[in-house]
């Protein structure tokens, strides 16, 4: 009785949604705009990161306490991806055919590509050139990589601080900058009758036993888009800085905080730590995190909140065991991929050397005994 009263309350809302003159109108689905587009404001950012990647030969990330990792860094096109991740092929709501047909016919913004992305994604994650990570935690793996460079040799391959707290039990929502005027980010979730609400209100002309099949299966079907972005900083980073939640002073950060820089130096062959190598920490990365495996409960866009507890984490390194995650009870996922459009976003790496770094630990190791 119940799944019939839903079915029928959600047909009824997609026959008065695609009469409707306006486009406008999607039932359901709760639109907020709370940030501007993510772009880098530092046009460098993707320039440093593009560099970085061809000079570091980053393909391969390298742990010595984990084996070879080959991670491939795929130059790929956001808004290509983003038709990708959209397609009613590969996003499984068992929509009528005639609708998948249609919806991969759609004109895009800004682009001569067809296929179906929601207005609300086409307006803040943007087409633009970026590297997507093959791995299934990549932001993970990106936030918790490094490189050194000894005095007259050339930078080092890219490390994994692979005995690092942060990587083991890596949250992206807790690096990721929330606060308003900081950096953009932006949310979206849509489940699959979200999904269908918003493909009805953009393909035009559908015909009344498309919609109602539609319906049926996105009333059976439970899946769901996420699309996370913003600047992530590295944990690594902070760590040295004594920032984020390393600034509080207690024990249990410190010591935490104490770990990960350890783990830095364990990474770096005993040949190569002189006082003088260099260790190359990046402040941040732009990213965008996406994933069409999911389930959910909320449709649209969503606000993070400021820093210090929204509750909610987006992937997990260990947690789920493959990369996967959720925000609290109302969004659940498998995997996910990460996509990196920039890095030192709007700043610029101290200068970091193993004897500024020893100094640091042992500083750490100091205050410890006083610390509650």
């Amino acid at each position: 009785m119940y799944h019939h009263a839903k079915l029928t309350t959600i047909y009824l809302i997609f026959l008065v949604l695609i009469s409707s003159c306006s486009p406008k109108i999607i039932t359901g689905v709760n639109m907020k705009e709370f940030s501007p587009p993510l772009e880098s404001k530092d046009q460098l950012a993707y320039q440093r990161f593009d560099s970085y990647i061809k000079s570091v030969d980053s393909v391969i990330l390298f742990s010595k306490n984990v084996g070879n990792q080959y991670i491939g860094m795929k130059p790929v096109n956001l808004q290509t991806e983003m038709s990708i991740l959209f397609n009613p092929d590969k996003f499984d709501c068992n929509c009528d055919d005639k609708l998948k047909s249609k919806l991969k016919k759609l004109s895009q913004i800004n682009s001569k590509e067809l296929g179906f992305i929601p207005r609300e994604v086409s307006k803040n994650v943007l087409a633009q050139n970026v590297y997507l990570l093959d791995h299934s935690a990549g932001s993970a793996v990106l936030a918790n990589g490094f490189t050194f460079t000894e005095p007259t040799k050339q930078e080092s391959i890219r490390l994994i601080a692979s005995e690092s707290p942060t990587l083991k039990n890596f949250d992206e929502i807790n690096y990721i900058e929330r606060n308003k005027g900081v950096y953009p980010h932006f949310l979206y979730s849509l489940d699959c009758s979200g999904y269908l609400s918003a493909a009805l209100a953009v393909s035009g002309g559908v015909g009344e036993n498309s919609i109602k099949t539609s319906a049926t299966g996105a009333s059976t079907a439970n899946n769901a888009i996420v699309i996370l972005s913003g600047v992530m900083y590295s944990p690594l980073y902070q760590a040295f800085k004594g920032q984020g939640k390393y600034s509080i002073q207690d024990a249990k950060n410190q010591k935490e905080r104490l770990l990960v820089l350890e783990s830095i130096i364990n990474e770096i062959p005993n040949l190569s730590r002189n006082d003088a190598t260099k260790i190359n920490l990046n402040v941040n990365y732009e990213v965008v995190l996406a994933s069409n495996s999911g389930k959910s409960s909320l449709n649209g866009q969503a606000t993070f909140g400021g820093n210090g507890g929204s509750g909610f984490g987006f992937g997990s390194f260990s947690t789920k065991g493959d990369g996967g995650g959720g925000f609290n009870k109302n969004i659940e996922f498998s995997s996910y991929s990460t996509y990196a459009l920039g890095m030192n976003v709007g700043a610029i790496p101290e200068n970091i050397t193993i004897l500024t770094l020893n100094a640091t630990i042992q500083s750490i190791k100091d205050k410890l005994p006083n610390l509650n």
